[in-house]
């Protein structure tokens, strides 16, 4: 509506009688590209175009809290290809599955509440979700979807490098796999996790 007045006002666009009989056609184009791929273009004269996109309905972002620790749930190709701002850009390094919003806000030199704004967007986007602080005194336990690491090479594959640091060989990634496969089934409801952590270092 905004749109038409614009032209309406800028040149006349509805109360001329050229201009308006395209106005169907431009109606009936916005109407099949919508359909097609939810966005259009239409060219209108020499010098404008209208520009539509449907955009999903986004829920309300969660309250982030200081303690909260952003962690990536898609790839790092597509991180580094969607178009952030500034601000994101100068949060992202330091988004590292370990670092909670206070921490990132300190090492970024970005104010707290603007971290906390940038996540948000970042949840909206399904780009990151939000865990508590990692803790060797809390109660970790593995869902029933475990089983999954047991069978599939590739998540086995993208666990080991997700959790091992960085520079170590792809040989030691190979040898260790069943370890750390071993330790992520031994999380249990009823044992903190530095009692799992000592088990294991014992057993090993």
């Amino acid at each position: 509506m905004l749109f038409q007045q614009t032209l309406q006002l800028e040149s006349s666009f509805l109360s001329q009688e050229e201009s308006r009989s395209k106005l169907q056609s431009i109606l009936c184009s916005v109407f099949k590209d919508f359909n097609r791929c939810g966005c259009c273009t239409i060219p209108i004269d020499e010098t404008k175009s209208l520009h539509l996109k449907i955009t999903p309905s986004l829920p309300d972002p969660p309250t982030i809290q200081d303690h909260h620790v952003p962690i990536f749930t898609c790839s790092q190709e597509d991180i580094d290809s969607a178009p952030w701002d500034l601000t994101i850009q100068q949060i992202l390094p330091y988004v590292n599955g370990f670092n909670h919003v206070k921490k990132i806000a300190e090492e970024s030199e970005v104010d707290n509440e603007i971290v906390k704004v940038c996540i948000q967007h970042l949840i909206l986007y399904a780009f990151v979700k939000l865990i508590t602080i990692f803790q060797y005194s809390n109660v970790y336990t593995a869902e029933p979807k475990i089983k999954l690491l047991l069978d599939d090479k590739v998540l086995q594959k993208e666990c080991i490098e997700y959790v091992a640091l960085q520079g170590l060989s792809v040989l030691w990634v190979e040898e260790n796999c069943i370890s750390v496969c071993a330790l992520c089934i031994s999380l249990s409801r009823i044992s903190p996790k530095n009692r799992c952590c000592v088990s294991f270092i014992l057993q090993s």
